[in-house]
């Protein structure tokens, strides 16, 4: 089952349902949690429906979706302040931004890396994805932005797909519910996961809710 959305990083969650049945066959798992951690690493794989230049593209909006909730929170911040009457200086301005982008920079990029990422994902995504970041951060060009608040948003993107916290403003956000018996289950359980994106073919999710049902 799935919701939120009808599609994950543009593909319809129907093709990626029977393309995932298609390579399954008749094959079946012990446990339903195998059978769930089979299904997404179905998104680790070598996939024709996300190549990477999908991947690129999506990402690149992830970030941008991204910074501009930031840009919407800090001209937010400076709409109350006038209308209060208060009056706002350019020092204003630069410092204001300079404390959201370290305060967002310190809770996102702080948190343990993602358990299913592997060692040095995190500098890989800032590598390999580098002018998607520069391009996204261009959304906050009319803020005063200093040498320190650049590097901070770069980090902040690669930590948005490698980092074990959920990103509230990612646009491809979905969620699946898998549910059922594993063959050698006798009573059904059920496994929640929100998925975000896939970023060098990695996928970005989290568990939201296990329910097993037993005798007790």
């Amino acid at each position: 089952m799935v919701y939120d959305s009808a599609q994950f990083v543009g593909v319809p969650w129907e093709t990626i349902i029977k393309t995932y049945r298609a390579g399954l066959g008749e094959r079946s798992f012990p446990t339903l949690r195998q059978q769930a951690a089979h299904f997404l690493g179905f998104f680790n794989a070598t996939n024709p429906l996300f190549p990477p230049e999908a991947q690129e593209s999506a990402n690149e909006l992830v970030f941008s979706t991204f910074f501009r909730a930031m840009l919407g929170y800090i001209d937010g911040r400076l709409e109350e302040a006038t209308a209060e009457g208060e009056e706002v200086t350019e020092e204003d301005i630069a410092k204001l931004v300079a404390d959201v982008i370290r305060e967002s920079h310190e809770t996102v990029t702080t948190s343990e890396p993602h358990p299913a990422m592997p060692e040095g994902f995190f500098d890989d995504v800032k590598r390999e994805y580098a002018e998607h970041i520069d391009a996204s951060i261009d959304v906050l060009e009319s803020l005063p932005l200093g040498d320190d608040a650049r590097d901070q948003l770069v980090d902040l993107a690669a930590a948005l797909v490698t980092q074990d916290n959920p990103n509230p403003f990612s646009p491809f956000h979905s969620g699946v519910v898998i549910a059922g018996f594993g063959r050698d289950e006798y009573f059904p359980s059920l496994f929640e996961f929100e998925l975000e994106t896939i970023a060098l073919s990695r996928l970005k999710y989290t568990q939201s809710n296990a329910s097993t049902i037993s005798r007790s």
